[in-house]
């Protein structure tokens, strides 16, 4: 009878191990795994590596009211609400540790940043990028709407169903075909509404 719980205990150890180091914690206004707002883009690169597309605020700026093929306006969208004067993205090219697409910096740190599942950010199937409630990467939406109780704005974002905004907790889902495919960590912006009320005031 030891020799079973003992055995039993150590599978227990085992698979618990396993399903810790297959999770990818994500913290609403914080971070994701080991990247973090706040950090300098020295520090970013030391996590992901990869190779970077920097730009300006005006080049980042063009790809949303320009150049992309859904014209986005960035009224309602919180990196442009906080401000930011660099973006680091990684176009083509996954980096090696986290499915990271872009970074946003003001005055040399990170306030912004997304994740995503889409190729070439492979995600493999034993990994999961959650937070503690289980809303996460592939989530879906009717499960989202149950165990996120802050306040959200809903937008419309291109040919994707649509993004939920959880302005005081600073995080932001896009949804494709009814899951999560894509989140963003931000500052947490509890004044959000006014912030883009006065935006929009001043065009």
């Amino acid at each position: 009878m030891k020799k079973i719980t003992a055995s039993f205990i150590l599978t227990f150890i085992a698979l618990f191990s396993y399903a810790q180091k297959n999770i990818v914690l994500i913290k609403p206004g914080e971070s994701v795994g080991e990247l973090k707002l706040g950090m300098s883009p020295a520090q970013t690169y030391n996590i992901l590596k990869g190779n970077i597309t920097w730009r300006t605020y005006q080049e980042e700026l063009s790809i949303f009211t320009e150049y992309a093929a859904r014209k986005i306006s960035t009224d309602s969208l919180p990196q442009f609400i906080i401000g930011f004067d660099s973006c680091a993205a990684y176009m083509g090219e996954a980096p090696e540790n986290l499915p990271v697409y872009k970074l946003y910096f003001k005055n040399g740190q990170l306030i912004y940043f997304i994740i995503t599942s889409y190729e070439p950010w492979i995600i493999p199937e034993e990994k999961k990028i959650t937070q503690k409630n289980r809303v996460g990467l592939f989530t879906g939406v009717l499960e989202c709407a149950e165990k996120m109780n802050s306040d959200y704005i809903s937008l419309k974002c291109g040919d994707y169903d649509g993004e939920y905004i959880y302005y005081k907790e600073g995080i932001q889902f896009i949804f494709d075909e009814q899951i999560i495919r894509t989140i963003c960590v931000f500052t947490p912006l509890p004044d959000y509404k006014k912030l883009v009320a006065d935006k929009i005031s001043k065009q």
